[in-house]
């Protein structure tokens, strides 16, 4: 966003845009950071004919990796932010905290069991719900749903539920 000179640090202020990875809604966060600028030995802050050639080539870059690093870890622990903490603090992993819940989990059970897949394929899709998302679920269940067994024509033991949805389908 800016580029100031402070004394004798050149200061860089920045935007940081991200996309989430949950529901893919961007988002930003702000950093600032510095860096000195190279002097003589001896001199003072604000003396600046003892400046080195390059220190304005040399402090710009790092004052803009400062401001991105100080961005990004106020987006979260993903970033780095706790990394160089002394303490150990028991982060479950991103995959654990987006699980499917197990009401999602027995839907998606359900929806394998009288689907028209073969049993095989069924299967794998059983195997995959040990380890699965609430977002990897709902595509599953998106794909489920429009390969269900009709129980009714299929002569099966069926509900008033499933004919109450066999006449909206009517």
């Amino acid at each position: 966003m800016n580029t100031q000179l402070i004394a004798n640090s050149i200061v860089v202020h920045i935007k940081l845009h991200y996309q989430s990875v949950l529901d893919g809604s961007w988002d930003w966060q702000d950093g600032i950071g510095a860096a000195p600028l190279q002097t003589d030995k001896g001199s003072g802050a604000v003396e600046f004919d003892k400046i080195k050639n390059d220190a304005v080539m040399k402090a710009a870059p790092a004052a803009e990796s400062f401001a991105v690093k100080d961005a990004a870890q106020k987006i979260g622990k993903l970033f780095g932010k706790d990394l160089n903490r002394a303490d150990e603090l028991g982060y479950t992993s991103m995959r654990e905290r987006f699980q499917a819940s197990p009401m999602t989990i027995t839907r998606c059970e359900n929806l394998i069991n009288d689907s028209l897949f073969p049993d095989e394929e069924k299967a794998a899709m059983e195997k995959e719900l040990e380890d699965i998302t609430e977002a990897e679920a709902s595509r599953m269940i998106e794909y489920l749903y429009p390969n269900q067994l009709d129980k009714i024509n299929a002569g099966h033991n069926y509900s008033q539920t499933d004919i109450k949805n066999k006449l909206k389908d009517i």
